[in-house]
């Protein structure tokens, strides 16, 4: 608990550098901080809804930010942050952030007044959902798009479902939130402590081949079958399925029968085959070099970028894990993009960037990546 309190105190104190201005002189978007925790309770402010959007944003490490609204007005977000404090909550603070200069196309379908009860399971029938709590409303937003035309025929979609009053609207990336399938109830953090691999009891009954396949995917030790391009999580796997397992091969010496000379009065007669004692040799096989394996020695390769979010919530990708990794990468200014893959030539890429789209996420497209250095997006 000590611990705790001492991570909290790091981390109110290093986000409170951040309320008098935005980082790096750029467009700021303010917001209230309540608190900070590995499982936050979002009950706990429920009667500050009135006030703005009530939300958590992962900071690694299992611990959470618990937010309030967002503020393009440094004097509204200061008006609500006195509101906060007159409700009790002394310690919430101004924090700030920097917009970037990504703008996207986006379809607005129903909006709501703060505090106002809202069913985010009927909303999410549509597929992914983000939101806009700006301005004094909670806009829900489906798709996100760089073409205005892929937007405008992406509303047929919802109103087949019913919001006939959908629309297109232009707006900055940053300003999106993220909403999890669980938002209703408490959010915690899919981080945490993973335990030591070589301490696991599966450990000794791996080859040597299959522990350099093991990997931490969304924090659950994994093995990568590479020959089909999947990840098996370890607590399902059995050991040898996917080679690297010991067999053996009998294996019989060539020897030469012995040869005596005798008197040529004698004649001895030596069977022509001798049969000697086998013996028995250990190899190890792997499965054989996939095309995967063979590109991976470029330089170049490919990812599908899905989402670019404020807040992560592991639970919305789990429609796409079938086609690859999903991975994260912070922009630097506190928005994660949220990828696809490595994939290693662009039949590849644009294959699963397709099955992406079909599973919902409409605005995901394909970068490359040259040595790991981002690089330009392929419309």
């Amino acid at each position: 608990m000590r611990l705790l309190a001492v991570l909290i105190a790091i981390m109110i104190g290093s986000f409170s550098l951040t309320a008098s201005a935005a980082p790096n002189g750029g467009t700021p978007l303010y917001s209230i901080q309540l608190g900070a925790s590995a499982k936050p309770n979002l009950d706990k402010f429920s009667k500050l809804k009135k006030y703005g959007h009530l939300y958590t944003v992962d900071v690694g490490n299992g611990m959470q930010r618990i937010l309030l609204g967002t503020y393009s007005s440094k004097s509204k977000a200061t008006r609500v942050l006195s509101s906060v404090k007159s409700k009790g909550f002394k310690d919430a603070f101004l924090s700030a952030n920097t917009l970037g200069s990504d703008e996207v196309y986006v379809v607005q379908f129903m909006s709501y007044s703060y505090g106002e009860k809202i069913n985010w399971n009927k909303l999410q029938e549509v597929g992914t959902i983000q939101v806009d709590p700006s301005d004094g409303k909670i806009k829900v937003i489906n798709g996100s798009f760089s073409e205005k035309y892929v937007a405008d025929s992406h509303i047929q979609n919802l109103k087949v479902l019913g919001y006939n009053d959908a629309f297109v609207r232009k707006i900055n990336a940053d300003k999106l939130l993220n909403i999890g399938i669980n938002y209703g109830n408490t959010i915690t953090s899919s981080g945490g402590e993973v335990p030591i691999f070589e301490d696991m009891p599966i450990y000794s009954q791996l080859s040597e081949y299959e522990r350099k396949s093991v990997v931490i995917l969304d924090g659950i030790y994994s093995i990568h079958d590479k020959a089909n391009n999947t990840f098996i999580p370890l607590n399902q796997y059995t050991p040898g399925s996917i080679g690297g397992y010991v067999v053996s091969s009998p294996t019989t010496p060539t020897y030469s029968a012995p040869t005596t000379t005798y008197p040529s009065t004698t004649t001895t007669t030596y069977p022509s085959t001798t049969t000697y004692p086998t013996t028995t040799t250990s190899t190890v096989y792997e499965p054989a070099t996939t095309a995967a394996d063979v590109y991976v020695a470029s330089s170049v390769s490919y990812k599908i970028q899905l989402a670019a979010v404020r807040n992560y919530d592991d639970v919305l990708f789990n429609t796409v894990r079938s086609l690859g990794t999903v991975s994260r990468e912070d922009n630097g200014q506190g928005i994660q993009r949220v990828l696809l893959g490595d994939y290693y030539d662009i039949s590849s890429a644009q294959t699963a960037l397709n099955a992406a789209k079909s599973n919902g996420f409409n605005g995901a497209y394909i970068v490359t990546y040259t040595n790991g250095v981002r690089g330009a997006k392929i419309n």
